[in-house]
């Protein structure tokens, strides 16, 4: 038997352990211990059925295989079961061992994206952004979703959820068969609300056993502090526990938010103090509270929708694959974008601010009429335009096409303090330092607010022939995404103008300030003179 570590639970990892309901959607807050349970449940799956198949499923495998995986490797060897003993990644068992290891009921001809088992159970890493990971055919045990907010819930309806079905007759009584896990932390846009459908599951599941009447009651009784609760309420609560006892094995749905705090235990205080202190507001919110994100109103970008303008699947992986599952030799850099476009030429665009430097990377396909914004850069802290232009040089060094065009903000054309030199001059420096050959084309004047609110939701609407698409790496431009979704515009006298009072807040982070919304805006004022009608101000999008 392997030596087991003992390992402490927090409450909600405890309820999820103990949980025999088959369709589980954990929402959990960053550091909560969501890598622990998803080794916990793959683990018991693999244990309880063996030589069965089951999925684990990301938005991509770069995220799997460098992000996901580790930390439940990790617990998997704090179970006392360790890579290359208990189950190969990505390999077969040493050839001498072949005849004693099982192979799965459903085994996949492939072992490239295979954890495989010694009791004969494999696990299949599979991931949306790769034909090759086996999103389509045969048959799972059990399926395992991470980060699923990221996850296209179409697909997994016609691609990997029918697929979920026993692989062995044996296997039918398992509380494991045909059980479908997601976990991820709050979702950051509309495109992963529908990990909150199993939320009005379980109600539904809950007000059926014990009756709406009941229910509400409970609902109104949870309200109040247990110890304040009268001889009334209590009995309520006590029939409600039995009633919800007596139906346990009828339960097919679990829902759970949960908040990092639940882990204090293990991450000390220092842990909260430390993210409050990096994160703004709204993420440390989000990513850490786990509170719901609301959408701000009168927003700048009002045409601007992420699952229409964001894109996920970007990632190449021929660099990934060459290093095997040695990713100690991985370099991130511009070889693991599949989006970027080998020929054509990259553009980008800066903010000059005291507290940061932005920078987007993007190219203008003139084949398709679309602006492909690839990637953000940012400098801040300390740190200058050379660290910027740095980052961006070294990014795209191995990018067929040296040659770059510089847009910005009007203020690259002052003198720094205490130089001569323009802070556009450091750039093209910075550039040519790299051997890049730089055209700056940013214009010298201001670029009016009304005539960017007009122009550049046009563009986001797509109701203009002449006019580019604009597609966003959402993989790398998180920040230029959050600066747009969090840029609200205000009227005032001379009409419609951008709110960047984040920008002086000292409790926004300046990466998630408008400052990147602005480098969006001077990229995309090429375009602006393209538009189909010259009365820009004719076109409306409602009032604010």
């Amino acid at each position: 038997m392997p030596r087991k570590t003992p390992v402490y639970y927090n409450p909600p990892q405890l309820a999820v352990k103990y949980c025999s309901r088959p369709e589980k959607t954990l929402i959990w807050g960053r550091g909560t211990g969501k890598s622990t349970v998803n080794a916990d449940i793959a683990e018991a799956c693999v244990h309880e059925m063996p030589r069965s198949r089951g999925f684990i499923v990301g938005a991509n495998y770069l995220q799997i295989l460098t992000l996901e995986l580790p930390p439940m490797i990790a617990h998997w060897e704090r179970q006392g079961y360790y890579q290359n003993l208990h189950y190969f990644i990505g390999k077969k068992p040493p050839q001498k061992w072949l005849k004693k290891w099982p192979t799965a009921w459903h085994m996949p001809q492939k072992n490239d994206y295979l954890i495989w088992w010694y009791n004969g159970s494999v696990i299949q890493l599979i991931s949306f952004d790769r034909k090759d990971t086996g999103s389509r055919g045969g048959s799972f045990d059990w399926g395992l979703g991470i980060e699923a907010a990221l996850l296209p819930k179409s697909r997994l309806d016609k691609e990997l959820i029918p697929a979920i079905r026993p692989t062995h007759y044996t296997f039918k009584k398992s509380r494991y068969s045909k059980s479908l896990t997601f976990t991820s932390t709050m979702p950051f846009t509309q495109a992963g609300n529908w990990l909150f459908k199993a939320e009005v599951e379980q109600e539904s599941e809950t007000i059926a056993i014990l009756g709406e009447g009941l229910y509400k009651d409970y609902i109104e009784i949870k309200k109040v502090n247990p110890a304040n609760r009268n001889q009334t309420q209590n009995k309520i609560v006590a029939r409600v526990k039995r009633k919800l006892l007596a139906a346990k094995a009828k339960r097919k749905v679990l829902y759970l938010e949960a908040t990092a705090r639940e882990n204090l235990h293990i991450l000390g205080e220092d842990y909260f103090d430390t993210q409050r202190r990096t994160l703004s507001p709204l993420v440390y919110k989000v990513e850490i509270l786990n509170h719901k994100v609301t959408i701000i109103p009168n927003s700048f970008y009002p045409r601007f929708k992420e699952s229409v303008h964001v894109y996920f699947e970007s990632y190449s992986y021929k660099h990934l694959d060459s290093l095997g599952f040695n990713t100690k030799d991985f370099k991130n850099d511009c070889r693991n974008d599949e989006d970027l476009v080998n020929g054509v030429p990259l553009q980008i665009s800066l903010d000059f601010n005291s507290d940061i430097y932005s920078l987007i990377v993007f190219q203008y396909l003139k084949s398709v009429n679309k602006v492909r914004i690839l990637k953000n850069f940012y400098a801040k802290d300390g740190e200058g335009l050379e660290e910027l232009m740095e980052r961006f040089c070294n990014y795209y060094a191995v990018h067929n096409n040296q040659f770059v065009k510089v847009w910005g903000d009007r203020n690259g054309y002052f003198e720094r303090d205490n130089s001569r030199n323009t802070y556009y001059n450091e750039v093209l420096n910075g550039l040519g330092k790299n051997r890049w050959v730089s055209e700056l084309c940013a214009p010298a004047h201001n670029i009016e607010h009304g005539l960017r609110f007009i122009m550049v939701n046009r563009m986001f609407a797509g109701i203009d022939r002449f006019l580019p698409q604009v597609e966003i790496n959402g993989n790398n431009c998180k920040e230029l995404v959050i600066s747009i979704k969090a840029t609200p515009a205000k009227k005032t006298d001379v009409g419609i103008q951008k709110d960047k009072s984040s920008e002086r807040d000292p409790n926004i982070l300046a990466e998630h300030a408008s400052h990147f919304s602005d480098t969006l805006d001077y990229a995309l004022f090429q375009f602006f003179d393209s538009a189909e009608i010259s009365d820009h101000t004719s076109f409306s999008f409602g009032s604010l």
